[in-house]
C-alpha cells in the first residue's frame, strides 16, 4: 500500500512474518514479557543469551515508569547492544491486567519494541504509529477477534483504508456485511460463523468477569423495566404495567442470549419504545378499537418486517452506518434515563408544606446522591494505590451492584419511611 507510513510497514511486516502471540495467559508484566521473550527465542529472533538482559532491562524500565498508555494497551521497549535490528513483538494477553495506565482500562495488548541504541531516534514515530493504532475502537474490536495472522493482517489493511486520506470512507465490509445475492444467503453464513463458537460463548461467560457485568446489566436492565414500566401503566390505563414489562423483558432476553449470539440489541424498555406505545394506545381509542389485540398485531408485523430483512441480507447496508448513529441514539436514551430520575426526584418534594413528608423526601434524595457517590467513587478504584489489584478490580467492576445493594439494605433499614 503505498500510502502507508514506515510504523505501519514495520507493524504490517511484524504480523506477516509472525511475530506475534494471540490469548497470552499472565498476570502480571514480569511473566508477560518472559514468555514473549521466550516466544521470540524460540523462532529465533533473539539470541538466547541477551534474553536475560533484554528482560532485566525492561522490567527496569516498568520500575522507573510504567509502559501501559491506556486504551488497553502497553508499549515495554528496550534498545540494547547485541540486537542487530529493530524489532516488534504483538501480544494479546488472554485476560486483562492492571498495568497502570493513566485512564484506568486493563491492559489487553502489548508491542514489544527492540532495537539496538541507534534504533532509538526512531522510536518516537513507532510509539506514535502504534497509539495511533490502537485508539481506533473498530481495529481494537477487530484485533480482539482475530484468530491468525490473515485476520490481522485484514484488520491492519482495514484500519489503512480507513485512515487513508484520498478515500476516507471506502472501507472493505467484513465479511458478514457483504451482500450474497441469495435468499437467506447470509443468514446462513451467519449460522455457520456462529456455530462454531455457540459453545464457547457460553464456557467464557464462566469468570469472574462476566459476573460483575452480569449483574450490573441485571440493575441496567431491571431499572428502565421498572420505570418504564410504571409510566406506560399511567399512558395505557394499566393495560401495560410493571409486571408485563418485566415478563416481556425477561422472556426476550433469555431467547436473545440462547439464540441470537451477539450483544447488539437494546433489550427492554425505552423512550421511543414509550412514546410509540403512548401514541397507538390514543389512536386506539380515537379509532374505538382494542388496544392489546392492536398491539399484539403490531409487534407480529414488526417481526415478520424483521425476519424478511435478515433473509434479504438487508443488514450489508450497515457498512454505511457510522458511530454517530448509534451515539446519537445512546445520548437520547441516556438523557431519558436521566430526566425520567430527576423528575422523580422532582415529584417527591412537590406539595412538601401540604403532604408533610419532609422525611420521604430527604431520604429518597439521599439515597439518590449515595447511589451516584459510591458507584463514582468504585469505578475509580483502578487508577488507586490502595488494596492490592484484584481486590481493586473487584470494587471497580462490581461498583453499581455495591451501590444499588448497599442504598437498597439501607432503605430497608430506615423502613419506618414510607
Amino acid at each position: 500500500m503505498a500510502h502507508e507510513t514506515i510504523p505501519m510497514k514495520l507493524l504490517r511486516e511484524t504480523i506477516s512474518q509472525g511475530r506475534f502471540a494471540l490469548n497470552v495467559d499472565a498476570s502480571r508484566m514480569e511473566s508477560i514479557l518472559e514468555k514473549s521473550l521466550a516466544g521470540m527465542v524460540e523462532h529465533g529472533w533473539i539470541d538466547p543469551e541477551h534474553s536475560d538482559e533484554i528482560l532485566k532491562v525492561l522490567l527496569a524500565r516498568e520500575r522507573e515508569s510504567p509502559t501501559a498508555i491506556g486504551h488497553a494497551l502497553a508499549i515495554p521497549h528496550a534498545y540494547i547492544q547485541g540486537i542487530d535490528r529493530p524489532l516488534v513483538y504483538f501480544v494479546r494477553l488472554a485476560r486483562p491486567v492492571n498495568l497502570g495506565a493513566p485512564d484506568g482500562i486493563p491492559t489487553r495488548f502489548l508491542f514489544l519494541l527492540l532495537g539496538p541504541p541507534e534504533a532509538a531516534v526512531g522510536h518516537l514515530d513507532t510509539l506514535a504509529g502504534i497509539a495511533r493504532l490502537m485508539s481506533d475502537d473498530t481495529f481494537r474490536y477487530d484485533a480482539m477477534e482475530a484468530r491468525n495472522k490473515a485476520e490481522l493482517l485484514q484488520s491492519l489493511g482495514q484500519f489503512a483504508i480507513r485512515t487513508a486520506p484520498e478515500h476516507p470512507r471506502q472501507a472493505d465490509p467484513g465479511e458478514g456485511l457483504r451482500f450474497t445475492g441469495r435468499f437467506m444467503g447470509g443468514f446462513l453464513k451467519d449460522l455457520g460463523r456462529r456455530g462454531a463458537c455457540y459453545a464457547s460463548d457460553f464456557r467464557d461467560g464462566l469468570n469472574g468477569k462476566c459476573l460483575g457485568a452480569t449483574l450490573f446489566m441485571l440493575f441496567a436492565c431491571l431499572a428502565p423495566a421498572v420505570t418504564f414500566g410504571g409510566v406506560m401503566a399511567v399512558q395505557t390505563q394499566g393495560a401495560i404495567g410493571v409486571v408485563e414489562m418485566l415478563v416481556a423483558t425477561a422472556f426476550c432476553g433469555v431467547a436473545y442470549a440462547l439464540f441470537a449470539g451477539q450483544p447488539l440489541i437494546i433489550l427492554g424498555g425505552t423512550g421511543p419504545l414509550l412514546i410509540i406505545t403512548a401514541i397507538l394506545y390514543r389512536l386506539c381509542g380515537d379509532l374505538d378499537i382494542p388496544f392489546l389485540p392492536m398491539y399484539g398485531w403490531v409487534g407480529l408485523w414488526s417481526a415478520a418486517m424483521l425476519i424478511v430483512l435478515a433473509f434479504t441480507d438487508a443488514s450489508c447496508l450497515m457498512r454505511y452506518f457510522t458511530r454517530f448513529t448509534d451515539e446519537i441514539f445512546s445520548a437520547l436514551i441516556s438523557l431519558i434515563f436521566i430526566y425520567e430520575a430527576i423528575h422523580s426526584l422532582i415529584c417527591i418534594f412537590q406539595d412538601l408544606d401540604v403532604k408533610k413528608h419532609h422525611d420521604t423526601a430527604l431520604l429518597s434524595l439521599l439515597l439518590a446522591l449515595g447511589t451516584y457517590y459510591i458507584a463514582m467513587n468504585l469505578s475509580r478504584m483502578r487508577r488507586s494505590h490502595l488494596l492490592r489489584p484484584k481486590i481493586r478490580e473487584f470494587l471497580a467492576d462490581f461498583g453499581p451492584s455495591i451501590a444499588i445493594g448497599a442504598m437498597t439494605c439501607m432503605a430497608l433499614w430506615l423502613h419506618e419511611v414510607d
